[in-house]
């Protein structure tokens, strides 16, 4: 994000950014300190693949699954099946049990407001 697409005045800030939603958080613990209930993130849908790195948090449904989880990518890499990420809580001593494809993928944090 640009400079420019922040307007900060004596009431309000302004933000430019094409795609975003507000998402809030259930308190699990999992992403301590960084997120919790009382956490509001800005999220963007990734257009492809090449949009999440690591380090990135995103928002991901396992098939499954009917919630979603928020946790970090920690490793990136492409198998038979296509491109993968490896993710993990912050708060989680380790990775998370599986494969999160791209395709589970509903979008990326880009801020947080507390």
């Amino acid at each position: 994000m640009k400079t420019d697409d922040i307007e900060v005045s004596q009431d309000r800030i302004i933000i430019r950014l094409s795609g975003a939603k507000i998402a809030t958080f259930m308190d699990t613990n999992s992403m301590d300190p960084v997120l919790d209930s009382e956490a509001n993130a800005i999220q963007v849908s990734p257009a492809s693949s090449r949009d999440i790195q690591v380090g990135d948090i995103i928002s991901y449904q396992v098939p499954e699954n009917d919630y979603l989880t928020a946790h970090r990518v920690v490793e990136t890499g492409v198998d038979l099946q296509g491109p993968y990420y490896i993710t993990r809580g912050d708060n989680n001593p380790q990775n998370d049990a599986y494969k999160v494809r791209f395709s589970w993928v509903k979008s990326i944090l880009v801020g947080i407001i507390y």
